[in-house]
């Protein structure tokens, strides 16, 4: 972060600024009303647009005055800005007809930093821009500690918690502070959008920015390896305007990048030369690509089958028209699918279920899949399993284990796919070592992340759960 006075900001942003937003908590102290907490903001709205703003905060939280204590609002054009510094610097706030006193304070000379979007340490905003933040004035806590202050807030904790509403202040629930003035200077400038073309290997990159706000550049800076160590870095200077929503534009710019790894990081970074870096996204390069780079499959099969419709033919294979026996056949199809996008080859073996071991020793299994050495074992069911389905399953895996393990470093895994509600997501069966349970919920979850999801995340999702051991007890050298 880069340290910054007031005037410093208004050499650079005030054409993006049209309106100053003043909330202001007041306390009455004899015949004056004195300032318990301002809370100033310049804003790129219109007075209108943020008066209308002030108008929602009172229909939802009540509007507050009293003849002790209040919460009021203003919006002023900007230029009434040297006004309010003046007034300020000779201790006094003027909202409305209301004429509040405070201990003066020199707004011009006042110094912070500049912090990124949605890390602010004083001011909420809705709209979260990088912003330089500035407290000053006295502590006026004892203000807010009376009791006529205290029944002025009905329905509230605390004063200070009604002044987090309106004022959207970070006073609630810390309630406590040591400044009376709180002032935000917005810098309009972050990043919006970014992803990658593979072919080509082209960045598209998107910011969000005043109009009147020149020279931000994007620095885009490629990493690898579990360091990140850069493999490049590129700037982007030239933006083009692809939209525009009131002062606020939205522009955009491209570059060539060295050829990444799907795990890689690329860091991306939006500086202004009178600020530095005013916002910062690092992304893997798997969640820039295309949705048809990331699930091929998935994709294309969207253009025959939407993934709502995927998820109901799961979760709900009562609801198919088909006979029992047609619906038990499609809701196998159905679990195959999954697998298939989830990285997995699964073959339905159908009517070719049965195994046969050894004389007159039988078993059987819906479906088997294969992703480099594990071998998933799927039992399917619509209602709910029954204690034979787990037998079944148990047995299949041992048979299928003593054939392959002589051959391959093979990992065997059986899952029981049911189209119920699951009452239990991991069955033991031999030893704290059982089969895991994928129902509806879990259905749903998995359907819901298949574009990212590949063969090592599905089994990462029906791991075990971990049963944490309490160690034996070692008594110290000191221990009696």
């Amino acid at each position: 972060m880069i340290r910054v006075s007031v005037a410093d900001v208004l050499a650079v942003c005030s054409s993006t600024y049209s309106t100053i937003d003043v909330r202001v908590a007041v306390a009455r102290q004899g015949d004056q009303w004195v300032n318990a907490l301002a809370a100033v903001r310049l804003s790129h709205a219109t007075p209108a647009a943020v008066r209308k703003g002030h108008k929602e905060l009172q229909r939802r939280h009540g509007v507050i005055q009293t003849e002790r204590f209040a919460l009021l609002t203003s919006a002023l054009p900007f230029t009434a800005w040297s006004a309010i510094c003046s007034d300020l610097a000779q201790g006094v706030l003027h909202v409305g007809d209301m004429d509040i006193r405070l201990s003066p304070v020199e707004l011009a000379t006042l110094t912070g930093y500049v912090r990124q979007p949605h890390s602010g340490v004083f001011l909420n905003d809705s709209e979260s821009w990088p912003a330089a933040d500035f407290a000053a004035g006295d502590n006026t806590a004892a203000l807010l500690s009376t009791d006529q202050v205290m029944r002025a807030v009905p329905g509230y904790q605390s004063p200070y918690q009604a002044i987090a509403a309106i004022c959207e202040a970070e006073t609630w629930p810390q309630m406590r502070h040591g400044y009376s003035v709180l002032l935000r200077l917005p810098v309009f400038a972050t990043l919006a959008d970014v992803r990658l073309q593979p072919v080509g290997q082209i960045l598209h990159a998107s910011v969000r920015l005043h109009r009147n706000l020149k020279r931000v550049a994007l620095h885009i800076l490629p990493t690898s390896g579990t360091g990140h160590v850069p493999s490049g870095r590129t700037t982007i200077t030239k933006l083009t305007r692809q939209t525009t929503k009131g002062a606020i534009q939205t522009q955009s710019g491209t570059t060539l990048i060295p050829p990444l790894r799907e795990d890689d990081i690329i860091e991306m970074s939006v500086w202004h030369p009178a600020f530095g870096e005013l916002d910062r996204r690092a992304v893997c390069v798997r969640e820039l690509l295309p949705p048809a780079a990331r699930n091929l499959l998935l994709e294309a099969l969207k253009h025959f089958c939407s993934v709502a419709e995927l998820e109901e033919m799961l979760t709900k294979p009562y609801d198919q028209k088909d006979r029992k026996a047609d619906q038990s056949s499609a809701f196998e199809r159905h679990a195959a699918w999954l697998l298939s996008l989830a990285g997995f080859s699964p073959i339905v073996l159908g009517d070719l279920e049965y195994m046969k071991a050894g004389r007159g020793q039988r078993a059987t299994i819906d479906i088997i899949a294969s992703s480099g050495n594990t071998l998933l074992l799927v039992a399917c069911t619509i209602g709910a399993p029954k204690s034979e389905d787990f037998s079944s399953l148990w047995h299949v895996r041992a048979l299928l284990q003593d054939k392959l393990a002589d051959q391959t470093n093979v990992r065997i895994e059986p899952v029981l796919i049911t189209g119920s509600t699951a009452t239990e997501r991991y069955h033991a069966v031999e030893g704290g070592i059982g089969i895991p349970i994928i129902g509806t919920g879990e259905l749903r979850e998995i359907t819901a992340s298949l574009l990212d999801l590949n063969s090592s995340g599905f089994l990462q999702r029906i791991a075990a759960p971990v049963q944490y051991q309490v160690p034996p007890f070692l008594p110290s050298d000191n221990e009696p």
